[in-house]
């Protein structure tokens, strides 16, 4: 059995690893994420890196069909493609991208994810075997998280910003939007998947992990959720554990509701993707460190390293640094291509104090999220 989930971390320095998307396929395990400063494909922990070094990339996403394998990312400014290691460009560099999903039907590929328009705001956007499709209007930011093709019919999860401001997560079906929430709070679908007729999308509201079945929704914990996979009648969502927003989160894999494997004891984990291949459960994520890894079955495993002192080849002085978590004005610098949607994200792990510690310009809701930054 397969299944294709996307998700996504952050590090704490420029260059750092990240591990976004676990796909397994006949014994094989693919991991897609970032190297320094390559798009990189794990295959069975070998590193292929798909960008050069002139050329700052990062692989979102990876599905494997049958002999192919497809990973979306970025490449610089543009929107990529690469079959097998082919790269195909999807959008021409002029303006910013995020690209989140990719998912494999028959002969078709799907890619999900967002491009800026002239008034700088985001369109959710899927390219159906390179053309591209426009989800929302380009009034607000939209975001396509997540593509998921069931019996001809594509589904894709994301979210939109309303009149007010305030962000509302939204399922499409073949184009169509249908609101998951009411747009009071703020709200985020981040990964759907589609099991015997039943449309599952996970995200959060306000705070709290919440799983759509058919729309309806079902509370689970607070934290953020990444990644929802579905196999034998059983629900897996991979995401982030926290008590309050001013924690990080920590690394959590909910079975059926409740936390079934806690993969990680301390706050600053991720858990960004969640893969079932037989009995075997995979979570791609990140641990302390800036280490890119994968969990099986709950056991971690490592997919880069900090090398030590003694690693003359490797060590580098800037390994001795604290990464820096609280000073937006550098993490604009490392983030690059994620902007504002990365900080956004971010910010609202930080503590009021380290916020302020910031001097930067916030817009907060009712509950004291940041919404937008100046």
């Amino acid at each position: 059995e397969e299944v294709m989930v996307t998700g996504r971390v952050q590090d704490g320095d420029g260059t750092g690893e990240w591990s976004d998307d676990v796909c397994v396929s006949d014994g094989a395990v693919y991991i897609a994420g970032k190297e320094g400063h390559y798009a990189t494909l794990w295959k069975n922990g070998v590193a292929q890196h798909l960008t050069d070094r002139s050329d700052d990339g990062r692989a979102f996403s990876v599905y494997v069909s049958g002999d192919d394998v497809y990973v979306a990312g970025i490449e610089n400014r543009c929107a990529v493609l690469w079959e097998n290691g082919v790269r195909q460009r999807l959008t021409d560099g002029s303006t910013m991208v995020w690209i989140e999903s990719v998912f494999v039907s028959g002969s078709d590929v799907f890619v999900s994810g967002e491009e800026y328009n002239e008034e700088d705001k985001y369109i959710a956007k899927i390219w159906k075997n390179g053309k591209v499709q426009e989800l929302s209007n380009g009034e607000h930011n939209a975001y396509a998280s997540s593509v998921f093709v069931s019996d001809s019919d594509v589904y894709v999860a994301g979210y939109e910003v309303n009149e007010k401001g305030n962000i509302v997560a939204i399922l499409w079906k073949n184009g169509e939007p249908h609101s998951l929430t009411d747009g009071k709070k703020n709200a985020w679908a981040r990964s759907v998947y589609v099991s015997d007729g039943d449309v599952y999308v996970a995200g959060e509201e306000s705070g709290i992990v919440k799983v759509w079945k058919n729309g309806v929704p079902a509370d689970i914990s607070r934290g953020t959720a990444k990644s929802i996979f579905v196999s034998g009648g059983d629900v897996y969502v991979a995401g982030n554990e926290g008590s309050s927003t001013s924690e990080r989160g920590r690394a959590t894999l909910w079975k059926n509701g409740f936390s079934d494997n806690d993969l990680a004891d301390d706050y600053g984990t991720f858990a960004n993707a969640v893969f079932v291949s037989g009995d075997d459960v995979y979570v791609a994520g990140e641990s302390f460190g800036d280490v890119a890894v994968f969990w099986k079955n709950g056991e971690i495993h490592n997919l880069t390293y900090i090398p030590s002192r003694d690693d003359d080849e490797n060590y580098d002085d800037s390994y001795d640094e604290e990464p820096e978590y609280n000073t937006i004005n550098e993490l604009r610098g490392y983030v690059g291509q994620g902007n504002a949607k990365a900080l956004l994200e971010y910010v609202n792990y930080l503590t009021p104090e380290q916020q302020e510690e910031t001097e930067t310009d916030f817009t907060f809701d009712k509950k004291n999220t940041v919404i937008s930054i100046i």
